[in-house]
């Protein structure tokens, strides 16, 4: 099974059988593709002879059973940086951060959030210059 990111564009997962509507969203997949798997049995063990009922009554002779049916997992992804936020001093070194979220995509079904991939906020100095007495 192989799962691509959907950010960009529908889950395909890589399997036969029957492709169904997936779960709908800004960033969700738009199919996914299901596989199944049957069973069956033959009436022949023995065979209905001399009168004998055959075997319709013990149910059906083919079964059906779909597989692979959870979602893929949706790894997190950052937005864009905030704004640097207002520097705590006008004059003498003060400091300064700005953020981002971790919805681009937001982390789905498992997937890692984004503290793998960096941190979320920063942080830098500001207004580093001397303070000039008036």
């Amino acid at each position: 099974t192989v799962c691509i990111n959907a950010e960009y564009g529908p889950v395909l997962v890589q399997l036969t059988g029957v492709i169904v509507s997936g779960e709908s969203g800004e960033l969700a997949p738009k199919h996914v593709v299901l596989d199944n798997k049957t069973r069956s049995r033959s009436c022949n063990n023995p065979e209905p002879n001399y009168g004998g009922r055959n075997c319709t009554k013990l149910g059906d002779n083919e079964e059906l059973q779909n597989c692979n049916t959870n979602p893929c997992l949706v790894n997190g992804g950052y937005g864009e940086w905030s704004e640097w936020a207002v520097c705590t001093k006008k004059c003498g070194g003060g400091k300064q951060h700005r953020y981002r979220e971790c919805n681009r995509p937001t982390p789905k079904h498992g997937g890692s959030n984004c503290t793998l991939i960096g941190q979320a906020i920063e942080h830098q100095n500001c207004n580093i210059q001397s303070c000039v007495p008036i």
